[in-house]
């Protein structure tokens, strides 16, 4: 289903009650002047139908803007939703809903900040935190019958979403340690295969393919955990790759592991061969 998000920390959205979807999610919705509706739920499971009219002529590039007025912003004051980030799912072209219940670790707004990511304790401290702003777990490295490297992604639906989603950071952790952290634009499914086959001209690629086999053969475990928007931030038209913006930082607070205390020359020459392999 599709998705997208809210920022509730712009007083725009939060105060006057209006959505913008963004580019990303416009060919999902209806028309200019058609109905549309919103199904809002708390977390009580009570819920709330509100109508409205798709506008496609306030916003400069033709992308759906959708008023729904004070009482959808009394409904985000009542849920204290101020300052958090709300996915909102596209049922079909008429109607979108928001589920309080279904709703993930919100981002942090911005100007917050997070105490450092540490691995000294125990890594506990360093993988709480990472799921805090939205990580999950997603998948194990195995060794298959053959002696191959295989990723093993979950079946849930989260895991399955990150599988295939583009834009997205990961990292590679045993029980309570932290120790590789990286980013794709490509599909992460893909991205992982890389790590599987350990391509020798992929200097990082293959030390991390090298040290998960490693870890594998002592019997240790070794998890994928992900971190993916479904849908972009939007400032204006221009799409905001929150992947790319927390990468640097995440490293830097996670501690010297696999990566260094900042990426390496290796590392991004690595993604972006990586990134490419696509396109060949």
């Amino acid at each position: 289903m599709p998705t997208f998000t809210i920022d509730l920390s712009k007083p725009t959205y939060l105060d006057k009650g209006f959505i913008n979807p963004g580019i990303s999610a416009s060919d999902f919705l209806g028309k200019h002047e058609e109905r549309i509706e919103l199904q809002l739920t708390d977390l009580s499971g009570t819920v709330l139908t509100l109508n409205a009219r798709i506008n496609r002529t306030a916003n400069s590039n033709g992308s759906p803007r959708l008023c729904f007025g004070r009482e959808l912003s009394s409904w985000y004051y009542k849920n204290s939703l101020e300052d958090k980030i709300i996915l909102v799912e596209i049922v079909n072209s008429s109607a979108i809903r928001i589920d309080l219940r279904k709703q993930e670790t919100p981002l942090p707004a911005e100007g917050d900040i997070l105490e450092p990511l540490s691995n000294d304790a125990g890594g506990e401290c360093a993988i709480s935190r990472i799921t805090a702003i939205g990580f999950r777990k997603v998948g194990e490295w195995q060794l298959d019958d053959n002696n191959r490297l295989n990723c093993g992604f979950f079946d849930d639906p989260a895991s399955q979403m990150s599988m295939t989603g583009k834009n997205s950071l990961y990292a590679f952790s045993d029980d309570c340690v932290i120790y590789y952290i990286g980013k794709t634009t490509r599909e992460l499914r893909r991205r992982m295969n890389d790590y599987s086959l350990g391509y020798e001209n992929l200097k990082t690629n293959k030390k991390c393919h090298d040290k998960i086999r490693q870890m594998l053969e002592d019997k240790k475990h070794v998890y994928v955990y992900s971190f993916y928007l479904p849908s972009q931030l939007q400032f204006g038209e221009f799409a905001i790759n929150i992947a790319a913006a927390l990468e640097d930082s995440l490293i830097c607070r996670v501690g010297k592991i696999w990566n260094g205390r900042q990426k390496t020359v290796d590392e991004k020459i690595d993604e972006a061969n990586s990134d490419e392999l696509d396109n060949n």
